[in-house]
C-alpha cells in the first residue's frame, strides 16, 4: 500500500538523534521508568474499541470510506505481523488512513460526516507508543494503557537506538481480529430476518427501481468500452474519453482491467488502475504496462516448476487477490530455491507425498501460519520454511482429502438449492460474499426455503446478497447475514 504522507510527519533522523541525546544527558533509571512492552492479550484489549470504530462493516453504505478502512486495517495487520517476527519494514515511517464517524453524526441521517485520521506507523518504535497514538488520534480512551504502564522494563542500547530486551513479547495476536469479527457476526444475526425485511423492503424496492436506468447505462458503457478498447474483461466502468490518448489505450487490448485503489499488475495479469487519480495515475500505469509482460508470461511456467517440485500440486491464487505480480514472482522463485536446497541437503526424515495432483496450494502474503482451508486447499505463508511445509502437508493429507470430497458435494448441493431459491422467490440476483462458505450458503438457502410462505412477499424480485450483516445498498441490493433467524 502506498503510504499517505502527512505534513506533520517528522524527519527520519529525528528519532535517532533524540535517542542519542537521551542516552547522553538523562539518568538510565528515568529511561527505564516507562513500561514499553505489551503482551498479545494487552494489545488485543487495548485495540478492541479502535477495531470496532473503524471496522469496514460499519461503513458498508459508504464505499470510499469502507475501502480505505479495509486497506488500512490490512496494513495494520501486516505491520503487527512483521513486529511479531522481529522484522522491520523497509519503510521506517508510513501513514495509514482511517475514516471514523463524527460523534455528532446520527446513523439514521442521510448525510453522515466523517473524520479522516492519518496514523503513523514506525517500525523502529515500541508498540505501546503506536497503540497509544492510534487510540488518542481517534479520540478513544487510553486509560487501559495507563493501567498496565507500571512495571519497569530494562532496556538495551544498540547501534540503531533503544531496543526492548523483551522484544519477543512484541507479537501480533491473530485472535484480536478474529474475536472482533466473531462479535460482529453474532450481532448481525440477532434481528429476525422477517422483521428486518418488513422494516426495509419498501426502501429496497424503491432504490432498486430507481437504479434500473443506472444499471442499464452501466451495462451499455461497459460493453462500449470493452469493444472499443478490445478488452478481455472489465470489472468496473469509467467515462474517460478514449480519444484523448489512443496510443496508450491500445496497450490495453486483451487485458483484464480492475479499477481499484492503487496502480499495479496482479498475479493473473490484471491491470489495476487507481480510481482516485484518473488522469495522471492511469496514464503513468498504462504507459508502463509493457514492462510487466515478461512476468505475466513467465509466471505460469514458474508455477508449473514449483508444482513439479511439490508432487504435482496445483498452484492457485487466492480469490480476488490483486497482489503485486513482481512481489509474487519473487516469492515463487524463493520457494523454488528453498525446495531445491531442502531436497539437496537430505537432512530431513520426511519427504513429499507421492502425489498431490488432486490438491491445491495457495501462497498467502498475509497469513501468519500454515493452514488448511474449509475446501481442502493448503494455504502457505510466503515466509514458510520448507521443513514445516512438508510436515504440515503430510500431517493433513487425510483431512484435506475429506474436505475436498465434502466441498465437491457441497458445491453441487449449493447449486441445486440456489436454483430452487431463484424459482421460488424470483430473485433478480442471488449471490454470496467471498467470506461466506459453501456450507453457510447451503444453510441459508434451506432456511429461507423452509420459511418461504413467511418471506416470499418481502423477497420476491429482489437482488439478495448473503453476507454477515443487514444492509440496503444504494442500488437497492439487500444484504442479509447468513446466520439470520427468520
Amino acid at each position: 500500500m502506498k503510504p499517505l504522507m502527512n505534513t506533520w510527519l517528522l524527519s527520519k533522523k529525528a528519532p535517532l538523534n533524540l535517542h542519542q541525546n537521551l542516552r547522553k544527558n538523562f539518568p538510565m533509571k528515568f529511561i527505564h521508568s516507562a513500561r514499553i512492552s505489551m503482551t498479545s492479550q494487552e494489545i488485543a484489549t487495548a485495540l478492541r474499541p479502535f477495531i470496532f470504530t473503524v471496522h469496514p462493516d460499519r461503513f458498508w453504505n459508504f464505499p470510499i470510506e469502507k475501502n480505505t478502512n479495509e486497506i488500512s486495517l490490512k496494513r495494520l495487520n501486516e505491520f503487527l505481523g512483521e513486529r511479531s517476527t522481529g522484522k522491520c519494514s523497509k519503510i521506517r515511517d508510513e501513514i495509514i488512513t482511517f475514516y471514523i464517524r463524527n460523534a455528532s453524526s446520527s446513523s439514521s441521517s442521510p448525510e453522515i460526516d466523517f473524520k479522516k485520521v492519518n496514523i503513523k506507523l514506525n517500525s523502529m518504535e515500541n508498540l505501546s507508543t503506536t497503540v497509544h497514538r492510534i487510540l488518542s488520534q481517534c479520540s478513544l480512551p487510553t486509560e487501559y494503557l495507563k493501567s498496565i504502564n507500571k512495571k519497569p522494563i530494562d532496556l538495551d542500547y544498540q547501534s540503531n537506538g533503544w531496543r526492548n530486551s523483551n522484544q519477543k513479547e512484541f507479537f501480533y495476536n491473530k485472535e484480536l481480529f478474529d474475536d472482533i469479527e466473531s462479535d460482529f457476526i453474532q450481532k448481525r444475526g440477532e434481528m429476525p430476518l422477517s422483521q428486518w425485511l418488513k422494516d426495509n423492503h419498501q426502501s429496497a424496492s424503491s432504490k432498486l427501481g430507481a437504479s434500473v436506468p443506472i444499471r442499464n447505462k452501466l451495462a451499455r458503457l461497459k460493453q462500449e468500452i470493452t469493444e472499443k478498447l478490445q478488452l478481455k474483461s472489465l470489472e468496473w466502468n469509467c467515462d474517460w474519453a478514449v480519444s484523448h490518448h489512443p496510443d496508450e489505450f491500445r496497450k490495453l487490448r486483451s487485458k483484464m482491467i480492475v479499477l481499484g485503489r492503487h496502480n499495479g499488475v496482479g498475479i493473473d495479469g490484471q491491470i489495476v488502475l487507481n480510481v482516485e487519480d484518473v488522469r495522471d495515475s492511469w496514464l503513468q500505469m498504462i504507459r508502463s504496462i509493457n514492462r510487466f509482460d515478461y512476468y505475466v508470461k513467465q509466471l505460469p511456467k514458474l508455477e508449473k516448476q514449483l508444482s513439479d517440485l511439490i508432487g504435482g500440486v496445483s498452484i492457485v491464487h487466492l480469490e480476488n487477490n490483486l497482489c503485486d505480480i513482481l512481489s509474487y514472482y519473487a516469492s515463487i522463485e524463493r520457494f523454488i530455491r528453498s525446495i531445491k536446497e531442502f531436497e539437496s541437503s537430505q537432512n530431513s526424515s520426511i519427504s513429499w507425498p507421492d502425489s498431490l495432483s488432486a490438491h491445491k496450494l495457495m501462497i498467502d502474503f498475509n497469513s501468519g501460519s500454515l493452514a488448511l482451508s474449509s475446501n481442502g486447499n493448503f494455504i502457505v505463508p510466503a515466509t514458510c520454511s520448507i521443513d514445516n511445509l512438508v510436515k504440515f502437508i503430510n500431517d493433513n493429507m487425510h483431512e484435506a482429502d475429506d474436505k475436498l470430497n465434502q466441498e465437491e458435494f457441497n458445491l453441487e448441493h449449493e447449486r441445486v438449492l440456489k436454483n430452487d431459491c431463484m424459482e421460488t422467490f424470483q430473485f433478480g440476483c442471488l449471490d454470496r460474499h467471498n467470506n461466506i462458505k459453501t456450507e453457510q450458503m447451503i444453510s441459508f438457502c434451506r432456511n429461507i426455503l423452509d420459511n418461504k410462505d413467511k418471506l416470499k412477499d418481502y423477497l420476491s424480485n429482489t437482488h439478495l446478497h448473503v453476507s454477515m450483516y443487514y444492509s440496503v445498498m444504494h442500488d437497492g441490493q439487500i444484504c442479509v447475514p447468513f446466520n439470520c433467524v427468520v
